[in-house]
């Protein structure tokens, strides 16, 4: 009798752990299709290049994180049918249309884009232009890929005579104007920074504080990443063709920041004198950039603003570069530049190791 009841408590007790067992994965597959991971993160493909997020501590449902997502890819299609000169219907594509003194209006966005921009052109002396996008086509660089020759100096000088961002002008109410035929504009080099902004407003709509998201080597850093310190993004070494990330010379950390690089490292040519190529036209002269290999990174509140100033200094070269740096606050910058082989210097604005957290790297990889 002793031993009856003892067997039928025991499977008693095991037909109730089955049912714990089923309720309680009942209710985690309930809880899964609900919730996400707590630490979401995806990449895509967007306006010619990729992109990545990563969010920290979201507690998203899974609808929210897909309301999220979808906020996201109309951000770039906002700004691909705002800017984009891939599309014959974009606004900018029709302003490159039109002929001179016609009043085009582009939506606030665009006209208030093209006023920081044109803001860093001044700033800069030039050296930063959003109408610089047919020297770059003339180098090779743009929609039609290489040509069997280099241009002319009488070709470059022709094709410079039609750019220049003081031959146009955006009013108040956002009507755009240019005093110059033949004159385009491009916002190549600052519209990546500007996509970054974009997303990162969108990303704290939804409540989310501690994200990372980058767009084609822009990157915007907000709060902290999963292991509670700053996100630490990485500084590539100036290597011809080298993949970003192969060799890292630095590690720079970011909270509520922006970082953006130009180089002439990776997409240039060789022409039939042997020189090298970069695709980064200064808008002064009509010709690429000459220097040795360099990467220059700069540091800002906005990435829009870093995007520009990156390119623009990449222009000016070290010395010019980081003496307007230093007139400017809020922003620091830092140049990589290449010496023979592997080696390198690099050379920083007067307050970048007090206002950032950089680490240098040796050839493996290790913290100095």
């Amino acid at each position: 009798m002793y031993v009856r009841m003892k067997k039928r408590n025991w499977l008693v007790w095991v037909c109730l752990i089955v049912v714990l067992a089923a309720f309680w994965g009942w209710r985690e597959r309930k809880f899964i299709e609900r919730y996400p991971p707590e630490n979401p993160a995806w990449n895509g493909e967007a306006l010619g290049t990729f992109y990545s997020v990563k969010l920290v501590g979201s507690r998203l449902t899974n609808e929210g994180l897909e309301r999220l997502k979808t906020a996201i890819d109309a951000e770039f299609e906002a700004v691909e049918r705002s800017m984009s000169v891939f599309r014959e219907d974009s606004d900018i594509s029709i302003f490159n249309r039109a002929p001179v003194n016609a009043s085009v209006p582009v939506d606030k966005e665009f006209a208030g884009l093209l006023k920081r921009a044109l803001e860093i052109s001044d700033m800069t002396g030039g050296a930063f232009d959003p109408t610089v996008g047919p020297l770059v086509e003339l180098w090779g660089f743009g929609r039609d890929g290489r040509h069997a020759h280099t241009p002319t100096d009488e070709r470059i000088q022709a094709v410079r005579g039609k750019t220049g961002w003081q031959k146009l002008s955006v009013s108040k109410d956002g009507v755009l104007t240019k005093n110059l035929d033949g004159l385009m504009l491009d916002l190549g080099a600052i519209a990546k920074g500007y996509v970054v902004d974009r997303l990162a407003v969108a990303i704290r709509g939804a409540g989310i504080g501690n994200f990372m998201v980058e767009v084609g080597g822009e990157v915007y850093a907000s709060g902290r990443n999963s292991t509670g310190l700053a996100w630490k993004i990485g500084v590539d070494s100036p290597l011809l063709n080298a993949a970003p990330g192969k060799r890292l010379v630095g590690i720079v950390s970011l909270s509520d920041r922006a970082v953006a690089t130009s180089g002439n490292y990776r997409n240039f040519f060789k022409g039939e004198n042997g020189t090298l190529y970069s695709h980064i036209i200064d808008p002064r002269t009509g010709f690429p950039v000459q220097m040795r290999q360099t990467g220059v990174s700069v540091i800002a509140s906005d990435c829009a603003t870093a995007d520009a100033l990156a390119t623009a200094l990449f222009v000016l070269g070290e010395k010019d570069g980081l003496a307007l740096i230093d007139k400017i606050d809020g922003v620091e910058a830092l140049f990589v530049i290449s010496g023979y082989g592997v080696c390198f210097r690099e050379a920083t604005s007067s307050g970048f190791y007090e206002t950032v957290n950089y680490e240098h790297l040796d050839s493996k990889g290790q913290t100095l």
